[in-house]
Parts: C-alpha cells; sequence; structure tokens
C-alpha cells in the first residue's frame, strides 16, 4: 500500500504488487482521511510544510480490530519535476536510482493509536 500526500493537500493511495499494476482507491475514501497541511515558508528559494494525518488503517485493509499491526514503511520527498531535481528518504535507499517503491530499504513503522 502506497500513500502520496503533497503540500497542497492531494493525496493518493495505491495498493499493488509493483509500481505497474497498482490499484488507486475511490477518491471519496481518500477524502475521508483527516489531514492538516502548515506551510513554513514558501519561497522562490525553498518550501517547507508540516503535515499530520489521521490513517483509518482497517478502512484501507491495513488492520483488524484486536489485533496487533506490524507496517513496514519509509517516508519520502520527492521533487523530480523540479529545476533542481531532489530526492530524500528518511531510511537510506540502496538503488543506483531513487527508488521509494524497494521493500528491500522500509523499516518497521510504529503506528501511535488514539
Amino acid at each position: 500500500l502506497n500513500f502520496e500526500f503533497s503540500a497542497s493537500g492531494g493525496i493518493l493511495v495505491a495498493r499493488g504488487k509493483n509500481r505497474e499494476n497498482r490499484t488507486f482507491f475511490d477518491p471519496d475514501l481518500i477524502d475521508t482521511i483527516p489531514r492538516t497541511i502548515e506551510i513554513l515558508e514558501n519561497s522562490n528559494r525553498q518550501s517547507r510544510y508540516t503535515l499530520s494525518a489521521e490513517l483509518d488503517l482497517a478502512a484501507f485493509g491495513l488492520a483488524k480490530e484486536g489485533r496487533e499491526v506490524d507496517l513496514l514503511g519509509n517516508f519520502t520527498a520527492c521533487g523530480d519535476g523540479h529545476k533542481v531535481p531532489y530526492y530524500l528518504a528518511a531510511n537510506p535507499i540502496g538503488t543506483v536510482k531513487p527508488d521509494f517503491h524497494a521493500p528491500g530499504f522500509f523499516s518497521p513503522l510504529v503506528i501511535a493509536g488514539r
């Protein structure tokens, strides 16, 4: 499962075994994701923002009530469409070209409950 968030509030969620064969989730379900975006800086030099999102793991098929959830993932930023492209990842990605969908470089995620 892949969640992609943008500073403009856009979200894409897709599921699939590889990047070529993904099924995108219904926009009506995606629109139910509570999120807050705070733009810290938006200039010609740089953009910075914070994003907070609440994911209903059961709604996306990642959890069942009363069961422990073990997830792997990474947090990334990709600016491949910029004049000077940039790529950033919380966990190192050991591929020749940036590949944010390489599960071999994911690490355990701790999901905080309410």
